[in-house]
């Protein structure tokens, strides 16, 4: 039996595409929200003691130096493990579960750091916020990040020079 190799094309990623795009419009839509929750009171928090909020601040800054690398890490060595499948229907699959789990754990980290920003009104836990928004703009899909995780071949042979050039 003869393995017919996958090749890239836009019609094949779209439907992954649309389902990325929705999951980092989730991503947006629900952390501005939940931000229009506590500024407009809706969700009031009491204010903390001094004591508390360093304490939290010191939570907040760990979470942030410890989970936004990690997901990015974690992301980035389960795309090699997916593009070495050979069915599509298991790299769609895996690749929107692993992106899901990328994508919450960095909603956890903002999510958590406006909340703790309304209960100390800490400059440095909304910095950390805004780190976790900052590293969010490495999950927005595009075509192109998806046929380089999931087709790496396709990106070398791209890059390699052709006889005719290497002659020149």
């Amino acid at each position: 039996m003869i393995k017919k190799e996958l090749v890239f094309s836009p019609e094949l990623v779209a439907g992954l595409f649309k389902t990325l795009r929705r999951q980092y419009n989730v991503f947006l839509i629900s952390l501005i929200a939940f931000t229009l929750l506590f500024s407009t009171k809706i969700i009031f928090l009491n204010q903390v003691t001094a004591e508390a909020a360093i304490q939290l601040q010191s939570f907040s800054v760990l979470l942030t130096l410890g989970i936004i690398p990690f997901s990015l890490w974690f992301f980035g060595k389960r795309v090699n493990r997916i593009s070495d499948n050979e069915s599509w229907e298991c790299k769609q699959k895996s690749y929107i579960k692993n992106s899901a789990i990328r994508i919450s754990l960095l909603w956890l980290v903002v999510a958590l750091n406006i909340a703790f920003y309304f209960l100390t009104l800490s400059y440095s836990i909304l910095l950390c916020a805004g780190m976790g928004v900052t590293a969010s703009l490495f999950c927005i899909p595009s075509l192109k990040k998806i046929q380089n995780d999931l087709f790496p071949a396709e990106e070398e042979e791209e890059d390699l020079p052709t006889e005719n050039e290497e002659e020149e």
